[in-house]
């Protein structure tokens, strides 16, 4: 495999020129291929993850990576996913409840923390739900059913008390595990499913607007109905006031894969103005880019791609 070499390259150094001042539309054009090449850089060839240290579970991330292997066909980002997953599925994984540790103290996924919160499991879900649909691999889908029957017990346990961010991701992950799989593994966890939905149509906190406009979208795709697309529309409206200082990683990353989501969104729609809004989100995101987070560059690197190929689109159709 073949690595870029990331302490070589300096942020400011690439994304800006001489004197600090390069048009944003720039920076968007070079975002993506550098984020690339952070991830593989990042990536442990011995025993899979990102990074020398201790290893987490980071389910986007994986999704990532599993969408660079499907757009270029390249054997790289396969092995970063496959060596991935397999690891955490021996290391982190219960198979007995089905659910997945957050993550592990030692490099190579040894001495497993404790917790297994439902957000990390969901998001771990979805990896080894878009990972079987790129590659057939049955064993992928065999984890992922297990995963989505925990969830949906999970959903049954806590009931009221599930938080918002958890309910919007279990209900991504729920929804997304129907459209790969069928109703034949989720029949159980259909009831928690549609409860989801209807929590997330009534409204969430605009903190948790990205995660739930991504499962409002899984519905809208499976039902095609014209509620969702309104409810779906009120959660892009979280999305709209991003922070002009600097924010925490965690929060660019939130809003970028809500950027993301606005794309898909204005696909389904064919509105036009979410687009705009996803691209007004992309360049006030892209400057607070944190330079050592693989995840949150990974994220506006998928969104810029998004939106680059909605733009494509209109204009092949003469929009």
């Amino acid at each position: 495999m073949q690595h870029f070499d990331w302490r070589s390259w300096s942020y400011d150094d690439d994304l800006s020129s001489g004197n600090g001042h390069e048009p944003a539309s720039l920076n968007l054009a070079r975002l993506p291929a550098l984020a690339d090449g952070m991830i593989l850089a990042q990536f442990d060839p011995w025993f899979g993850g990102f990074g020398l240290g201790p290893k987490e579970v980071d389910g986007r991330l994986l999704v990532y990576t599993v969408g660079r292997y499907s757009a270029t066909g390249q054997e790289q980002w396969r092995e970063v996913f496959g060596l991935t997953l397999d690891a955490i599925t021996r290391g982190l994984f219960d198979e007995t409840e089905g659910s997945f540790r957050r993550g592990a103290a030692r490099r190579d996924w040894g001495e497993p923390q404790p917790e297994k919160p439902l957000a990390v499991c969901a998001e771990a879900t979805l990896a080894y739900l878009v990972a079987y649909q790129a590659t057939g691999r049955v064993s992928y889908a065999e984890v992922a059913a297990r995963a989505l029957q925990y969830l949906a017990g999970g959903v049954a346990r806590q009931g009221a008390d599930l938080d918002n961010l958890a309910a919007a991701c279990v209900a991504e992950a729920l929804g997304y595990g129907l459209e790969c799989l069928g109703d034949e593994y989720l029949a159980p966890a259909r009831a928690s499913l549609d409860g989801l939905w209807q929590r997330l149509r009534e409204g969430l906190p605009a903190a948790h607007c990205a995660a739930s406009l991504g499962a409002l979208l899984v519905a809208l795709r499976i039902l095609g109905e014209r509620p969702w697309l309104a409810a779906a529309q009120l959660a892009t409206w979280g999305l709209e006031g991003v922070p002009s200082s600097p924010a925490e990683p965690a929060e660019v990353r939130r809003y970028a894969l809500g950027a993301r989501h606005l794309v898909e969104l204005a696909l389904l729609s064919g509105r036009a103005e979410c687009a705009a809004t996803a691209e007004r989100l992309l360049e006030a995101l892209v400057p607070q880019a944190p330079t050592g987070d693989c995840g949150t560059l990974a994220a506006l690197a998928d969104g810029l791609r998004a939106l680059r190929a909605w733009k494509a689109s209109r204009t092949a159709g003469g929009a």
